[in-house]
């Protein structure tokens, strides 16, 4: 074959400008987007609710974009966004590919505009005062669920369990502190100072949010493959939300955590092999935060784009959705809907308090985990069948 026969063809499309590089649907012309970014921990939720709010007809139509950039640079960034209804200002907007979800649930990509993105809502583990040089007054956040998080290690490490002051020390001292087997910083993992994963961890075990010990994973995913792989088992340790980690425990091992002040270890569960979040739910099990939607508002406090407020809603379990149950989903994806939980708190790594309004913790039981679970509370269809003082709610006699 010639030169002229074998590049001719190449030659005349590079010609008229075609460069063999493909381009996805640019994500502005989707039926009604809704622009989210911040925490990558509750990726998997997202992709559940996102499909039936695509398949939706009329007003009630959405299509999720989704850009994940950490809890904290999420909130930075539309802090920075001052002129949300106009051009974008310099770090106020996102550019590149973004992920929507077809109706069928198929992550799709899309382009984002060139010149920039507005943000629409950021999705955040952290209270917005956790983020550092926030400013802007205008930004306003709201509690919709609880996510837990947990240290990890590869299947192959013997590790069970670690203690807050171990924690502390390995990633608040280094190799330095020689906590074994964790004495190698190669195979310690972390995140960054924009990671609300890193945020909530670090608070609980008190540590400046900014120390740099071990090595930088860009996001869930790549911390869960980072602590998989590693080259040394044993002293390989990590940390990440439980959303995702649930559904990798074939690479990872939760270990079960001891806080200050206690005698005892505890997983999230209540055993090694559960999914009820049991020790999160009530207390003995601190290492979580809410999932805040953060959205800037106008001088009268509302959201600019209608849209993010419903999202939020609908995530909160205030509004629903045909196809999507709040509550049982977010029980199936490793995160706690508020009505489960028995304790709340006010502040990333704060106190707890007793929690009040009705309680769904007994539905939350029966569907957590990928398969469901289990509940021994009584199955009941009004207030009569339940005893002094409980009441009927969603089919269980519920203790609030």
């Amino acid at each position: 074959m010639s030169k002229t026969s074998r590049f001719g063809t190449a030659l005349c499309l590079s010609a008229i400008g075609w460069t063999g590089v493909a381009h996805a649907a640019p994500c502005a012309s989707l039926p009604s987007p809704l622009v989210v970014s911040g925490s990558t921990a509750v990726q998997t939720l997202i992709a559940k609710v996102a499909p039936p709010l695509g398949a939706a007809t009329g007003a009630d139509q959405m299509t999720v974009v989704y850009k994940g950039s950490g809890s904290c640079s999420g909130v930075t960034q539309l802090g920075l966004d001052t002129t949300p209804t106009g051009a974008c200002v310099a770090g106020g907007c996102i550019t590149g590919t973004a992920t929507y979800w077809d109706a069928a649930g198929a992550a799709q990509m899309c382009d984002l505009d060139p010149a920039g993105t507005h943000v629409d809502l950021i999705l955040s583990d952290v209270y917005k005062e956790s983020c550092e040089g926030v400013t802007n007054t205008k930004l306003r956040g709201e509690p919709l669920l609880v996510i837990p998080f947990a240290f990890i290690v590869p299947k192959a490490s013997t590790q069970e369990a670690i203690d807050a002051r171990e924690a502390y020390y390995v990633y608040g001292k280094g190799m330095s502190a020689a906590v074994t087997p964790w004495i190698n910083e190669a195979s310690l993992f972390r995140r960054n100072n924009g990671s609300g994963t890193q945020v909530t961890i670090y608070k609980n075990i008190r540590i400046p949010v900014g120390s740099p010990i071990g090595i930088e994973a860009t996001g869930t995913g790549d911390m869960i493959t980072k602590v998989a792989s590693a080259a040394n088992a044993e002293q390989a340790l990590g940390f990440a939300g439980l959303d995702a980690v649930d559904t990798k425990r074939a690479m990872v091992d939760i270990l079960a955590y001891r806080h200050y002040g206690q005698t005892k270890f505890y997983w999230p569960d209540s055993s090694v092999t559960a999914f009820d979040k049991k020790n999160v739910r009530d207390g003995h099990f601190p290492l979580w935060g809410y999932e805040h939607a953060i959205t800037l508002v106008d001088d009268a406090g509302q959201p600019l784009k209608a849209n993010a407020k419903k999202f939020a809603d609908i995530l909160a379990g205030k509004v629903s959705v045909p196809g999507f149950n709040a509550i049982v989903e977010e029980s199936k994806a490793g995160v706690v809907p508020l009505c489960a939980m028995d304790v709340t708190r006010t502040a990333d790594g704060g106190d707890f308090s007793v929690a009040t309004g009705e309680s769904c913790a007994c539905f939350f039981e029966k569907n957590a985990g990928p398969a469901g679970g289990a509940t021994s509370c009584t199955a009941c269809t009004a207030d009569t069948m339940c005893t002094t003082g409980q009441h009927c709610r969603n089919g269980y006699c519920e203790a609030r």
